[in-house]
């Protein structure tokens, strides 16, 4: 409430200018960088979330006169930053090459969760038996690993309802279509807003989704998570959380391999009943 936000994007989708106009943010789209330099002011403070900006990039911006805070999970560069926001469980100041000045925000303590989210992680939740699954690779998922992970749960006669999320950006095929037409028990939902998606959650017992943001929220939403690596940058993390033992290991998702993660967990399952 004490600061004006404004996200500044050079590309973004429709429904996600509409959900942060809901939000009373402000979108601002740009053609080069050199526009959302000149718009930074000394009193600002300056986000960035993404690979790409480099240690050159954020003395640009410090340069300004602007405090910045960078997210960041795979601590691969020198930064100039005043704040590095890693939710990641595992990690320390010394995985970093940063400045004397630079201050550390690291670990599930500081997971960067949507308000609903946060809510509902406060809450306890016991998942008795699995009935339900989630899959859910967001974004475009470029890769289709949406199909084929729906390919291998619907060999397991286990689970009643399979839902299915893609992200705004996923384009369907007539082959998704038609899996999805194929058996009764899929649903399939797309490009879902913040409330619909733990909504979504909450119903689902098992939910299979790469390392990236969304297995923090299907963690934070009670669900057991088989997770994995869908992108090479999702390395880091997805090890932390393997290590601490927050999910079952379903590697790459490729076939055999996510086969036996599923089995895993109903087996576990069962031996609990």
């Amino acid at each position: 409430d004490d600061f004006e936000i404004n996200f500044i994007c050079r590309e973004i989708p429709d429904i996600m200018v509409s959900e942060l106009k809901e939000s009373d943010f402000n979108c601002l789209m740009i053609e080069d960088e050199y526009v959302f330099i000149n718009k930074i002011q000394s009193n600002s403070i300056v986000v960035l979330d993404g690979y790409h900006f480099d240690t050159a990039y954020q003395k640009q911006l410090k340069a300004t006169g602007a405090k910045l805070v960078c997210i960041d999970d795979l601590h691969a560069k020198e930064f100039i930053a005043d704040l590095i926001i890693n939710h990641a469980p595992g990690i320390t100041q010394k995985d970093y090459k940063a400045q004397p000045y630079t201050q550390f925000a690291l670990g599930l303590d500081y997971a960067l969760l949507r308000p609903a989210f946060l809510k509902q992680a406060k809450k306890q939740r016991t998942i008795k038996m699995i009935e339900t699954v989630m899959i859910c690779f967001g974004g475009s998922d470029f890769k289709n690993l949406t199909q084929s992970t729906l390919k291998v749960a619907l060999e397991f006669t286990q689970f009643r309802r399979i839902i299915v999320v893609t992200g705004a950006a996923y384009q369907s095929t007539d082959s998704f279509k038609q899996l999805v037409a194929s058996d009764i028990r899929i649903d399939h939902r797309h490009a879902l807003k913040e409330q619909k998606m733990l909504d979504t959650m909450l119903e689902a017992d098992l939910a299979i989704v790469p390392s990236s943001a969304i297995l923090f929220e299907v963690l934070a939403a009670g669900c057991i998570a088989i997770s994995g690596i869908s992108i090479d940058n999702q390395k880091l993390v997805y090890g932390n959380f393997r290590t601490a033992k927050y999910i079952v290991d379903a590697g790459n998702f490729l076939n055999k391999r996510l086969y036996n993660a599923i089995s895993e967990v109903l087996e576990n399952c069962i031996n609990q009943v």
